[in-house]
């Protein structure tokens, strides 16, 4: 089943954004972390057909003389092969959209302080040098959009690939005299507002990336209203790694693990993480609300169906050929750790953190609460154990206080659920004002959730005390 969703979005959320970006660029993330206090603000755009480039569509040099299924081979950037593309536009003149511009709401617009083209008197304005936005793109965005592989891809779907003097100009251009080494950053030298939205043949930079574009991908735009500073980046749809993996013919040809959830699908995972929703009904928690919680049986299969659906995941990714990229489980990791103490700790709409007991609103306190890894995620990707890297048994819910010292061994806990601290935590001043330590609930402690807190107490043991 097609997913229904709005094409354009954004968001000011500064949890959401980092949880974003920190799975797309390291570069982006260093940027972030540095400039936590500035006010910052994510676009994302799913590209359409009449976002990509005009090279990439069927235009009027094409049309002339050509069968329908000769036409069809001019959707260079497309993902379906020529028959699905038949299928699709059975009985229907293919379009031939002859924009070149990506489609912004004018949201982007008004958030960054720029005008659309019809509101700038139908006229072009440059980015960069109009309205004084600088403009970058992180380096390490740019890997998986090359000439190469987009070939590839091109050929195994009976399209046409970049040939003669565009293949020529592709290959002569040279990304890195774009390069600030120190930051990682691409500086974009234009990027202009034209009248179907952003980007034309002049930003070279910008026009070279967007040549290897798909549609389905997706443009991000973090825009960092502090110091009036725009960076972009494309992420490629996940559709692309199997197609990829596909046109290595010594690989057995895998099923695409880009889908959408069915109804049915997302019923199982609003049921696993958002169970608590019953709670959401009244704002007190008396002794008939409780009565009316799951007994920790109920909570033990609901955490197995979490496991069961997160496993499948894993499963498809790996069969794809392809590390997976979990973003999307960093914030359902979180929701099913706070549902579930929510279930256990029979108090309706809080977050506990597990090392202070401080409990707290988890929806208005959300920032405050931290979900901390025990065994780190780093670790879990290096190693390849992929299934760890959001077990719910893996997390605790901290304060972020708590989260910066547990993340870095300053803290950890033994198999009795002790606290044991380093003597410089101990040096801190006044550190009963801001540090609470308490002994972890016997609920935390089960014999999987022990064995990540072993790895943990391992590192403490092996750091010196500083």
């Amino acid at each position: 089943m097609t997913k229904n969703f709005n094409s354009f979005s954004y968001t000011e959320n500064e949890e959401d954004i980092f949880i974003y970006i920190q799975y797309n660029s390291e570069n982006l993330l260093k940027i972030f972390k540095r400039d936590i206090k500035h006010h910052f603000i994510l676009f994302r755009k799913y590209l359409s057909h009449s976002d990509l480039v005009t090279k990439g569509k069927l235009g009027k040099g094409t049309k002339v003389g050509l069968s329908k299924k000769a036409r069809m081979k001019c959707y260079k950037l497309y993902y379906q092969s020529v028959d699905e593309l038949m299928n699709i536009w059975k009985n229907k003149t293919p379009p031939v959209a002859g924009q070149s511009n990506i489609w912004m709401q004018k949201d982007f617009y008004q958030k960054t302080k720029t005008k659309s083209y019809v509101d700038n008197n139908k006229k072009q304005a440059d980015i960069v040098s109009d309205y004084g936005l600088q403009v970058f793109i992180p380096s390490d965005t740019c890997k998986d959009f090359n000439l190469e592989d987009l070939n590839k891809i091109c050929e195994h779907n009976k399209k046409y690939k970049y040939e003669g003097k565009e293949a020529e100009d592709l290959k002569k251009f040279n990304p890195k005299a774009f390069l600030d080494e120190k930051s990682g950053l691409l500086k974009v030298d234009s990027l202009h507002i034209a009248a179907h939205g952003l980007g034309t043949d002049d930003d070279a930079l910008f026009a070279y990336l967007r040549s290897f574009v798909f549609k389905g991908d997706v443009l991000n735009a973090l825009y960092d209203d502090t110091d009036n500073i725009l960076y972009l980046f494309f992420e490629r749809n996940e559709k692309y790694y199997t197609l990829l993996n596909l046109c290595d013919n010594s690989k057995p040809p895998i099923p695409p693990i880009w889908r959408e959830y069915s109804d049915e699908d997302k019923a199982e995972i609003v049921k696993t993480l958002c169970l608590a929703e019953m709670l959401n009904e009244t704002p007190d928690t008396s002794s008939a609300l409780k009565q009316e919680l799951p007994e920790d049986d109920e909570l033990q299969k609901l955490l197995k169906k979490y496991r069961e659906d997160y496993k499948k995941s894993i499963d498809d990714v790996l069969a794809s050929g392809e590390i997976p990229k979990c973003r999307w489980y960093q914030k359902k990791w979180k929701e099913v750790l706070i549902k579930a103490d929510e279930l256990h700790f029979k108090e309706r709409g809080s977050a506990v953190c597990a090392i202070s007991g401080i409990r707290g609103d988890s929806t208005k306190l959300g920032k405050f609460f931290v979900a901390s890894h025990i065994k780190s995620y780093a670790d879990c990707m290096n190693n390849e154990e992929y299934e760890d890297a959001f077990d719910p048994d893996n997390g605790l819910i901290l304060c972020a206080n708590i989260d910066a010292l547990f993340d870095r061994h300053l803290i950890t806990i033994d198999k009795s659920g002790k606290i044991i601290i380093k003597d410089v935590v101990k040096g801190i001043k006044d550190r009963g004002k801001y540090l609470r330590f308490k002994k972890l609930d016997k609920y935390y402690l089960n014999p999987n959730r022990l064995k990540y807190l072993k790895v943990h107490k391992a590192i403490f043991d092996s750091n010196p005390d500083k």
